[in-house]
Parts: C-alpha cells; sequence; structure tokens
C-alpha cells in the first residue's frame, strides 16, 4: 500500500476492507477442503465489518469506503458498490454464484464438471460417467462436462432426458452436446439432489485454442470452431 501511493501519508490504522473481502473469499472457498483452523468464521467476521461499513443513507448508502479509520471511522471519500459483499453473504447462505469444477479421472485425460450447484460422488464406469447435483431450494441450472465424447443417452434420476440445442430455455430437463467443443451441457430441471448418468462417457481431446485459419467459411461443420458470440449475434 505504501508503493502504491508513492509514501504519501499513513496506512496505519486504515484498514482496507475490499482486501479483507477479497481474503474472506478465498477464506471461505479453503474451508471447504481445510478444517485445522475456523476460517469460515474469520471470513464471516470480516463480512460483517465490511457490512458496518456501509453507509445506512445519503447518497452513498449501501456503499463502503476504499479505507476507513480505525481511530474515529472517518472514511475516506471512494466507495464501492456491496457486491463484494453480496457474493460473500450467498456463499455464507449455500447459494454461491460463482460455478464449481470438479476434475474426474477418464482414461487418458479427465472430465472437467462445472455447476452451480453442488457436485458429489462422480465416478466413471464402463456403462459411463455418473454424479449426483443439489441446487440450492428453489433454484435449477445446468451442468457442463467438458472433454466427453457425444452420450447416446443421458438421464436424471433414472428418466432419460430429451437432447433439445437450447436446453436452457426449456421447462424440463434437457441436454445437448457441442461436437467442436467436446462439451456436454445437462439443464436439470430439479432442484435435486438429482443423480445424472452419462452413457456412454467417452474421453475426448479437443484443441480450445483456436487453429489458424487461412479461408473464413460458416459452415460450422465441428460445432462452433472456435467462435464465440461475443457480441450476442
Amino acid at each position: 500500500m505504501f508503493g502504491a501511493t508513492w509514501y504519501r501519508g499513513s496506512w496505519f490504522g486504515r484498514p482496507v476492507q475490499w482486501n479483507g473481502l477479497r481474503y474472506a473469499n478465498a477464506l471461505l472457498k479453503l474451508a471447504e477442503y481445510d478444517e485445522s483452523q475456523p476460517w469460515q468464521g474469520v471470513a464471516e467476521l470480516l463480512v460483517r465489518s465490511a457490512i458496518h461499513q456501509q453507509d445506512q443513507e445519503g447518497e452513498n448508502v449501501a456503499l463502503w469506503p476504499d479505507n476507513i479509520s480505525a481511530m474515529d471511522g472517518e472514511k475516506c471519500p471512494w466507495v464501492f458498490a456491496p457486491r463484494q459483499i453480496i457474493g460473500c453473504i450467498t456463499k455464507l447462505l449455500g447459494r454461491d454464484e460463482e460455478p464449481t469444477t470438479v476434475y474426474v479421472p477418464a482414461q487418458s485425460g479427465r472430465f472437467a464438471i462445472t455447476s452451480c450447484g453442488k457436485i458429489e460422488h462422480p465416478q466413471v464406469d464402463g456403462k459411463g460417467l455418473h454424479l449426483t447435483v443439489t441446487f440450492p431450494p428453489g433454484e435449477v441450472g445446468p451442468v457442463i462436462i467438458a472433454n466427453v465424447g457425444q452420450p447416446a443417452q443421458v438421464t436424471i434420476d433414472g428418466q432419460a432426458v430429451p437432447q433439445n440445442d437450447q436446453p436452457h430455455l426449456q421447462e424440463g430437463s434437457a441436454w445437448c452436446y457441442d461436437p467442436g467443443g467436446a462439451l456436454l451441457t445437462i439443464q436439470v430441471g430439479v432442484t435435486g439432489p438429482a443423480k445424472i448418468d452419462v452413457m456412454p462417457a467417452g474421453y475426448q481431446r479437443v484443441e480450445r485454442i483456436p487453429r489458424l485459419v487461412t479461408i473464413l467459411n460458416f459452415q460450422f461443420d465441428e460445432g462452433i470452431e472456435g467462435w464465440i458470440a461475443a457480441h450476442d449475434v
């Protein structure tokens, strides 16, 4: 901090809360794997500190300062939106907004399973890939599986799920497959716990860094072929 501000003024006794919130978010992730220390409790105290620093009224209501005096509570004029606070709170409430990725060994590589739901019991056998996903109460969402070949069937709780090009627009469960990226997207239409079976589940390696091309065409014979819908086109 001293170097970033050209050594002007003193930072002693002036906590910088955005650093604290970044640290709190990291501690919440650490708490999922390490129980040797009360990491979640420390993170919660940091979040509570940020909440106490929010303005309760005026033009800066709900905003919090870049730094604050530990002596008299004087706030600096630079303020931030409560986004980092909300992100930590949703994680504490079990409604994490950030997707989690779980890796599962597969033949000569590994599958990458990503979802905002809680992924449990992932395993691969001769029939396919199996896992359980649970979303927060009242919520549903997608599960994305990378490095997998196109399956013949996807089931949720033993029931076959229909294939659809836009599964996220369906009221229930559906799935689609992108051969260019070896990506399987499963829209899970139930909160769960939902048992997902992907059959078969062969490992498929793909190059995700777009290759150099000399001629442009828009046939898309092999998936999106490196193109990204970055402008909602």
